[in-house]
């Protein structure tokens, strides 16, 4: 995260028919799954430093463009494997990324096992890419077993043949003959013949972007500065929202002595190449880097029949625009200056002629904080329904969806503090409160970001299992939300253990009194969650041990000896104000906890730290001992009865222990979220717990002086009665 109260953006497609796009992979662990070639992040352990026993084998020595090549994975002595992770990379540059796609799955980069099935020779057919990618090889996992595997397996090099030596049109790179421009004048043109939009101030900018419509098509020129390097990248996308993700991009790269366009769409896991056609929809692709300055234009089609990757731009979308080094045609990712990423805060039809620039203020960062708010969606209630956490200020929660084809495009964005592993959710429920729900989360862990599909059932929440992903959404876990009528909830937290979620603050959590149709554009207000019952059982308690069981506690310590013959209705007082005060203790104590088990059902699980769920076990213990003790009590022996001291011993104990288990409870419990309690009642209570050792401790020591005082009281008593007796002298005779 970029410092403390940045704002952690996120869009999560919810996909509600198609549901085995949600953590069930049904072409085994794709890239959300094993983010890496190696299996170790899904199977643990280290992969094996031996000559693998399986090789790959290569149709063919070369490649051309679309072509198609058989790629065979094989055992080399008859051993087989359970699993593999397939994919094409460059064998110089930029290695990273995957090349072509395989035939086995619609469009895919990489290929992995569907289930655990013993292998030991599978085909599949790869389809080469339309553009020149130099030399390549196939990279494979291999996975014996769930702890033995073997990685980086690669197969013999295969070269490129056949593709034309300039792919781009007309294309025209000047080399630099003088000082890099810094700033460039704004076209004229803007808001007249054409829209403008880009990073511009007094007619003077470094980056802009123009075009206009003409036959069909837009016309778009980008034109940025770049103070270093001959491998450069600039981009415009369309979106449906300000979030970078979800958004269909048109790039224009520059490699050496060439410069080519490209069409790409960004997503939760980055920006990819469309497949297999990387330049759908672009034609008359023209540029230029001259003295700092890359200049490109191309026409985009208004309409492509190319998939949900590449919109169509007859319906108004907001615009971004980014830029950064390349490295050969691959982008390298951008830097977080805000001159080099940014975005339209509203959308606009963009066949109609727009000035753009000016109406957006976007500047590199200051040293000042970020905000901690942000502008919320100006398509709430129109085009998307909204809910979150929004004052006149602006938000620090907010959740956007709208129905799009089977699915619900949901996007989340929260403003956070202090952490890089945070999460962010939400959930679909029949009730006005958390449980039981079906949870959708967005999770960044060391700069990744993924989602994944849990539950909620009672106080707690577990992810659906991959493996049973599928039978688990057509279960009690998932709920159909195509047409249910459901509460929502917005709820924030941090992690711990890489990916797993820890439990949120009690402000962090956000849930509908009333229950909405999720197809039908609505703007929520969000409100905080209600739990009375919890309430009255944290004042309940408080009552019990911090009020009534203290007093009931140190008067019977301390002032039996203060009031030691008054009575009041023929009890003593302090046996009068002991028992008063432990019958309300007994009374709150029991009805606490009577509330709190029909408020959740049984047995509260409480996720967190280890001391958060001792808070039940501690009530349970201390209720137990609170109805013991009377029953004692109504059982002990006279005064007088030599098993007197047994009961006073057992009944302190009792006691004693109720009363500081009790207070460490409620301690315990203003720290758990549903007790919505702010930070400083825990403070209250420690601080109670500090005083009341030490009123003990006064106490105590006061009654060891007054016993002090008795003491020699009583012993120069019995020096007076040694000298005297019956009012006679007595002398010592010297005898016994």
């Amino acid at each position: 995260m970029p410092g403390k109260n940045a704002c952690l953006i996120c869009g999560v497609i919810v996909v509600v028919l198609l549901v085995p796009g949600i953590r069930s992979y049904p072409s085994g662990a794709g890239d959300e799954a094993c983010p890496t070639q190696s299996p170790q992040v899904c199977h643990g352990g280290n992969p094996q430093t031996s000559e693998s026993p399986y090789a790959i084998s290569v149709e063919a020595t070369t490649y051309s463009p679309g072509e198609n090549v058989s790629v065979t994975l094989a055992s080399k002595d008859g051993t087989p494997y359970m699993g593999f992770l397939l994919g094409a990379h460059r064998v110089t540059g930029n290695m990273t990324q995957y090349l072509g796609v395989f035939s086995a799955t619609p469009d895919a980069q990489r290929l992995t096992h569907t289930n655990s099935d013993l292998k030991k020779n599978l085909t599949f057919t790869w389809t080469a890419p339309l553009i020149d990618e130099g030399d390549i090889h196939f990279t494979s996992a291999f996975v014996f077993n769930k702890t033995t595997y073997w990685v980086d397996v690669n197969s013999s090099v295969v070269t490129p043949t056949g593709f034309p030596s300039n792919q781009t049109t007309q294309t025209t790179v000047v080399p630099t003959t003088g000082a890099a421009a810094t700033k460039f004048p704004r076209d004229a043109s803007c808001g007249q013949n054409k829209s403008c939009y880009g990073h511009c101030q007094n007619d003077a900018c470094d980056f802009l972007a123009t075009w206009y419509e003409d036959d069909q098509s837009l016309v778009i020129s980008l034109k940025s500065v770049f103070s270093s390097g001959s491998d450069v990248w600039m981009a415009i996308g369309f979106g449906p929202d300000e979030d970078m993700n979800g958004a269909s991009v048109s790039e224009c790269v520059a490699n050496g002595g060439d410069v080519q366009a490209f069409m790409s769409y960004n997503d939760e896991y980055g920006n990819k190449r469309v497949t297999p056609d990387p330049k759908v929809g672009l034609s008359n692709a023209t540029g230029s880097l001259e003295d700092g300055i890359f200049t490109c234009t191309f026409h985009r089609l208004l309409v492509v029949a190319a998939g949900s990757d590449v919109f169509n731009l007859t319906t108004p979308y907001h615009v971004l625009m980014a830029r950064g080094q390349a490295d050969g045609w691959e982008k390298k990712k951008h830097s977080s200056d805000a001159a080099d990423a940014f975005v339209t805060s509203d959308s606009y039809n963009l066949t109609k002629v727009t000035d753009i620039d000016g109406q957006i203020t976007t500047v590199a960062p200051t040293t000042e904080p970020p905000t901690s708010k942000f502008k919320k969606d100006s398509a709430c209630g129109d085009t998307k329904s909204c809910y979150g956490d929004c004052k006149e200020d602006g938000c620090d929660f907010l959740s956007t969806w709208y129905k799009s084809d089977q699915s619900l495009t949901i996007s989340l964005k929260s403003t956070f503090s202090g952490s890089d592993e945070l999460w962010m959710a939400i959930g679909f429920g029949t009730a006005a409160k958390m449980a039981p729900a079906s949870v959708s989360e967005c999770v960044i862990s060391n700069g990744q970001v993924q989602a994944f599909m849990s539950y909620n059932k009672g106080h707690s929440n577990s992810r659906v299992e991959p493996d049973n992903a599928i039978d688990r959404l057509r279960g009690p876990h998932v709920m159909d939300e195509r047409s249910a009528k459901v509460g929502l909830s917005n709820v924030t937290g941090s992690l711990e253990n890489g990916w797993n979620i820890r439990p949120h603050a009690a402000t962090d959590d956000y849930v509908t009194a009333d229950s909405y149709d999720l197809t039908v554009v609505t703007d929520i207000n969000a409100k905080l969650p209600s739990y009375p019952l919890v309430k009255l059982h944290g004042c309940l308690m408080t009552l019990a041990w911090v009020l009534s069981g203290s007093i009931g506690v140190l008067v019977a310590r301390f002032y039996k000896v203060t009031w030691p013959n008054q009575t009041v209705c023929g009890v003593k007082i302090w046996f009068a104000v002991h028992r008063c005060a432990m019958l309300v203790a007994f009374v709150a104590t029991v009805s606490g906890f009577v509330i709190i088990v029909a408020d959740v059902k049984g047995y509260s699980e409480i996720l967190g730290a280890d001391y958060k769920k001792a808070h039940p076990i501690l009530g349970i213990i201390v209720t137990a001992l609170t109805v013991i003790n009377p029953i004692m009590s109504l059982m002990r022996c006279s005064p007088t009865h030599e098993h007197r001291p047994i009961f006073n011993w057992a009944h302190w104990a009792v006691g004693t222990s109720a009363y500081i288990l009790g207070v460490i409870a409620v301690g315990i419990g203003t720290r758990l979220f549903r007790a919505q309690s702010p930070e400083w009642v825990t403070y209250v209570v420690a601080g109670f717990g500090v005083w009341h050792v030490l009123a003990h401790a006064v106490l105590e020591f006061n009654k060891y002086a007054e016993r002090s005082d008795s003491m020699v009281g009583v012993y120069k008593d019995l020096q007076s009665f040694s000298t005297s007796y019956d009012g006679r002298k007595v002398t010592d005779a010297g005898g016994c």
